[in-house]
């Protein structure tokens, strides 16, 4: 997650909000605004929560949905519910880029399936 952030902050994309479980942390982070190491503060101090939930992750990202133009969503699980929270966003005029951490592959074609072996190999990833 660390990397995406990351990768976020240096082009022309703005990074917005940065959602950890249910809680979100704006972060205008981006085209030489804000800072990467308030991103990854936020990330070191998350922790478990709840199972995950749509509702419960709209309802935290309501006050912002109106003004991001994409998610992009690291999943280590897929479910019934993560497929209705990136139809809701698709529905909400958000982009929703899905990055599936978890093995087997989904079944999904509109997710980006990352092998978990990739990732504990520490190889680099191209999205």
């Amino acid at each position: 997650m660390a990397g995406v952030i990351g990768q976020l902050g240096e082009g022309e994309t703005l990074a917005d909000v940065l959602l950890l479980g249910a809680e979100a942390h704006r972060l205008s982070l981006g085209r030489s605004l804000g800072s990467l190491e308030l991103a990854l503060d936020a990330l070191a101090s998350a922790q478990p929560g709840p199972a995950f939930s749509c509702a419960r992750t709209l309802a935290a990202l309501g006050p912002h949905l109106g003004r991001l133009s994409s998610v992009v969503l690291i999943c280590l699980s897929w479910s019934d519910e993560h497929a209705a929270l990136r139809r809701a966003l698709l529905q909400r005029g958000a982009g929703c880029l899905v990055l599936a951490l978890v093995d087997p592959a989904p079944a999904e074609p509109e997710l980006i399936h990352v092998p978990l072996d990739v990732l504990q190999r520490g190889e680099p990833l191209a999205l």
